[in-house]
């Protein structure tokens, strides 16, 4: 399952969890950018060293900023057409 990173009411964030459904990826939301859970969290920034969020991470790998993720996953499915 994926891993989505960031603060559950930015637009970013919504954007990510919107294509991720309309692809039919399962992804877990993490919490980030708020009072309980910041960025600059260590656990966080052992991962992401530009405190940046959204994150996707499957596994060992993963994307930071929302255009990234989006652009990524335009790539793979114009590599399956």
């Amino acid at each position: 399952m994926l891993l989505l990173h960031g603060y559950p009411a930015s637009i970013n964030v919504l954007r990510i969890l919107w294509l991720c459904e309309e692809l039919g990826l399962e992804v877990g939301l993490v919490e980030r950018g708020t009072p309980a859970c910041p960025v600059n969290d260590l656990e966080f920034v052992r991962k992401n060293t530009f405190e940046r969020e959204p994150q996707l991470v499957d596994g060992s790998f993963s994307l930071s900023e929302a255009m990234m993720i989006a652009l990524r996953e335009q790539m793979d499915r114009k590599k399956w057409r």
